[in-house]
């Protein structure tokens, strides 16, 4: 999700690079280094080209301040083409481990102490984990898979419990915390299901996961979100996940981030992050709940 004030605008890519040719960058001290906007944009589009990953549109805000009009901008970059074999792995694993009453009152025990669920959301946990798909006017976000007691019915039941409670300042903070507490609770499943870490790559050597129609990874929906600063406001940052959050407030969120400050060496260095990053993710690292 990109979030603007009124002190941003909106602008598209070619906006974007005709406003390298009227306003170039500029360094703003002795240490920073500047880079235009559509330059680094090009840096990322390379990197994701030379691994063959597709991209859909973007959309981009800058800021328009009278003293630092367009020195900071803002994007998205929608339909990532990249899929996780990993994510497949760890919902079939969850979907194949059983648990008892008594284990799943332990999990939400556990739950509370990892920061994942308030306190006052247990007994909404344990009503959603508990209810009958066949109850009127209960939405559902169960498959077939959750009608037995196993472990991806309790995250299921999480899920969608922390979806619908809980009060936040805004709507920024509110997404900001699900997405947070949702990777929480998959890693804390995950420790429980596999404690050992033999079972993921079991399951991630079995390629039928990942054919179409059994794989959960393919319904996900990557988005890459991107910043930068010409005015030492914030570093040069990627983010990719399912739901990234890009804002002119600095809030920058995603299941990747990494950042680089406007220092010397900024191009080597960012361009190897954003490749090892992307390298990581096609090697099967887990980064969407």
């Amino acid at each position: 999700m990109l979030m603007l004030s009124s002190e941003s605008t909106l602008a598209s890519e070619d906006q974007l690079r005709k406003l390298r040719e009227r306003n170039p960058a500029t360094n703003k001290s002795r240490t920073h280094v500047a880079i235009d906007h559509a330059d680094y944009l090009d840096i990322v589009y390379d990197e994701l080209d030379k691994r063959n990953i597709q991209r859909g549109s973007a959309q981009f805000g800058l800021s328009k301040s009278s003293r630092e009009e367009n020195e900071c901008m803002f994007g998205l970059i929608d339909d990532i083409g990249i899929t996780i074999p990993s994510v497949d792995a760890r919902s079939h694993m969850f979907k194949g481990t059983p648990i008892s009453d008594k284990e799943r009152h332990h999990l939400l025990v556990r739950s509370v102490e990892y920061g994942v669920l308030p306190s006052t959301q247990l007994m909404s946990v344990e009503e959603e984990y508990l209810r009958e798909g066949s109850e009127v006017g209960t939405p559902l976000l169960r498959d077939h898979h959750s009608d037995g007691d196993n472990v991806w019915r309790y995250l299921q039941a999480l899920t969608h419990c922390l979806q619908r409670g809980g009060k936040f300042k805004s709507e920024s903070s509110r997404l900001e915390a699900i997405s947070r507490r949702t990777q929480i609770a998959n890693q804390m499943l995950q420790r429980y299901c596999d404690p050992n870490g033999e079972r993921l790559k079991e399951y991630m050597h079995q390629g039928q996961f990942l054919q179409e129609g059994d794989s959960v990874a393919s319904s996900y929906r990557y988005v890459m979100g991107i910043r930068n600063s010409n005015n030492m406001k914030f570093a040069a940052g990627l983010s990719i996940g399912v739901a990234p959050l890009v804002c002119d407030n600095l809030m920058f969120t995603g299941e990747v981030v990494i950042a680089r400050r406007h220092t010397t060496n900024l191009v080597t260095d960012i361009t190897k992050m954003i490749g090892s990053s992307l390298d990581e993710l096609l090697a099967g690292s887990i980064i969407a709940g």
